[in-house]
């Protein structure tokens, strides 16, 4: 096959180093469970180190990326050990400009921030993308029915499951609708249902979000995302919902500046890891970051960041003393300061 021998090999790596100041001071150096990405305090550490490799031709793709830091170390600390060096695995079969269908471990079809953070306006992932998968595994399709309008549809092993859960059946079914006009606006409607377990117990993800360029220098994005959790097959039992607002002003060609309100509802911990045990999580969240980038590719990132609790869900430990009591503190508030050099080549 000529077009198989005519394919081309290319390669992008990816480094994200940075030190992160925790205010609350946590005594085993990691921030709350319902972050992964930049979640060591007090240290300079790797989020993510990512090398690609990608194979094109006319009608085939092949990627696969691996990736080490304290993101992937955290991310994926249920996985095999090789599993956890992969950031993606897939093969994408092209017959046509309109047409694509993937099989692997890939992005999942919903989200609206990358899991690379010098693509995204705030430097440090939002509450929707550390509560939602960073990869899936399984068959993704999309269909670009206009030039404006994409259509994707998701076949994959549950949530963001490398090997589904043992007596589980069920996969995961999700579709996408995006509707998009270059440098202007974009508007995404995504869903995904899935059953990880052997029981009854299932989910139904919704997500919706416009995103609006206001010239070259104004981005603004509005997501809403809706989770619908079910201990049995006639109700459902629990609602997470997350809202989102992103915003990001470009000085000129090497300065920016960012923000972002974001509040987050999860009674149970369906899709959080709850960082108090028995309380429910009810939090708002807002953030600043200014961002410098001297040469292109590479950028270096500030980011303030706080979380407000209606409980005091946060550990507090900056008078923690295992030697003189094991008695845990809590507070409503979760503040934190962070800064990041990025490289993507």
């Amino acid at each position: 096959n000529n077009w198989l021998k005519e394919g081309e090999l290319s390669y992008s790596l990816y480094f994200d180093a940075y030190y992160g100041y925790d205010f609350n001071r946590p005594y085993g150096g990691n921030r709350p469970p319902i972050l992964f990405q930049y979640n060591r305090d007090n240290e300079f550490n790797i989020n993510r180190a990512i090398i690609d490799v990608e194979y094109t031709s006319k009608y085939l793709k092949a990627k696969v990326g691996f990736n080490v830091g304290t993101f992937p170390s955290s991310f994926m600390a249920g996985q095999d050990t090789l599993f956890r060096l992969l950031s993606e695995a897939n093969l994408t079969y092209l017959p046509n400009d309109k047409f694509s269908l993937s099989v692997g471990m890939f992005a999942p079809h919903f989200g609206y921030e990358s899991g690379l953070s010098i693509e995204n306006m705030t430097v440090s992932q939002s509450l929707i993308s550390e509560a939602t998968p960073y990869y899936l595994m399984g068959l993704k399709m999309f269909y670009n029915a206009t030039e404006n309008l994409t259509l994707g549809m998701t076949i994959a092993n549950g949530w963001q499951n490398i090997y589904k859960n043992p007596g589980a059946r069920g996969n995961g079914f999700g579709i996408q609708v995006n509707y998009s006009k270059k440098d202007n606006y974009e508007l995404n409607y995504s869903n995904y249902y899935y059953n990880d377990s052997k029981d009854d117990p299932f989910s139904f993800y919704n997500e919706i979000y416009v995103k609006k360029h206001f010239g070259k220098k104004l981005t603004l994005l509005s997501g809403i995302s809706l989770g619908l959790v079910s201990t049995n097959d006639e109700q459902f039992n629990n609602a997470v919902g997350i809202f989102t607002l992103l915003g990001q002003y470009k000085l000129n060609e090497k300065w920016s500046l960012g923000a972002r309100y974001e509040h987050a509802e999860d009674e149970s911990g369906s899709y959080f890891v709850l960082p108090r045990p028995g309380y429910g999580l009810y939090v708002d969240g807002g953030s600043v970051n200014i961002d410098w980038s001297p040469v292109k590719n590479i950028m270096f990132r500030v980011e303030s960041r706080v979380f407000s609790s209606k409980e005091d869900v946060f550990r507090d430990d900056r008078d923690f003393d295992p030697a003189v009591s094991t008695d845990l503190n809590y507070t409503s508030l979760s503040p934190n300061i962070l800064a990041s050099v990025q490289v993507k080549i």
